[in-house]
Parts: structure tokens; sequence; C-alpha cells
């Protein structure tokens, strides 16, 4: 009976840690949306894009300032460094963390509230998880 019920809840820790790395991935690339792909992010350098980290228990932190001259990843979803540094975060974390995603370029606050692209997203946190409990299941 031990065995079953240890069984049991090792088959839901995976299931939600599955959902949640999941959904985390899909609200990071939908508020990462550039304006010209249907989103609310507006690209100009990509600095801003680039700029998104996430980060267990606590507000990831970057760059504040892009370099001067450079052109940052234009992809339509999160390039390979901020993706892997997302996945290495994610396979980290436990149930029972907290899980932070932030934009480190200074000027991501003026952004959002001109814009919404972490608002429109966070809004679909909900739906995301329920849509990725389905696929996943």
């Amino acid at each position: 009976m031990d065995k079953d019920i240890e069984n049991f809840t090792k088959k839901y820790e995976t299931r939600l840690k599955r959902v949640f790395g999941a959904s985390v991935q899909e609200l990071a690339e939908e508020a990462n949306e550039p304006v010209g792909k249907g989103g609310r992010m507006r690209v100009d350098t990509g600095f801003l894009r680039s700029s998104l980290k996430g980060q267990r228990n606590t507000m990831p932190s970057g760059a504040g300032e892009p370099t001067k001259g450079q052109t940052y990843s234009k992809t339509d979803s999160l390039d390979g460094a901020e993706e892997s540094s997302l996945l290495a975060e994610l396979l980290r974390w436990k149930a029972g963390d907290k899980f932070y995603l932030g934009w480190s370029a200074n000027y991501a606050r003026v952004r959002e509230y001109k814009d919404g692209f972490v608002r429109y997203a966070a809004q679909r946190w909900e739906q995301i998880v329920k849509d990725n409990a389905k696929k996943l299941s």
C-alpha cells in the first residue's frame, strides 16, 4: 500500500512539474511576442525581449541598458540563451518554490505601463495552465 501511494505521489509531482514548466515557458513566450506577430511587445533593438530572465524564489536581475549599437535576437520565441536559462531554473523548481519572470531592461516598466505585454500574458495564466494540463495528461 505504501509503495502505491509513493508511486501515485511521484506520478503527480512529475505531472505538476511538467505542466508548470510548460505553462511558464508559454507565458514567457506570449509576453515576449512582438507587436508584428500579434503580441504586445514593441521591438526596436530586441533588448527588452532579450532581458527576460526566470529565477526561483527571487526576482531575476540582469543588464539594464543595451550595448550601444548592438541589435539583439528578434526570433519569434525566446532565443537560445534566455530559453536555456529559463529552462535550467524550471528544472530546479520544486512544488512550493516561487518562480519569477522579470525583464531587466531599464525601460521595461514604462513599456509594460503603455503596452501591457506582461499584464496581458498574466491574465491568460489560468487558461494556459488548463490547456497544458490537458495536453500533458
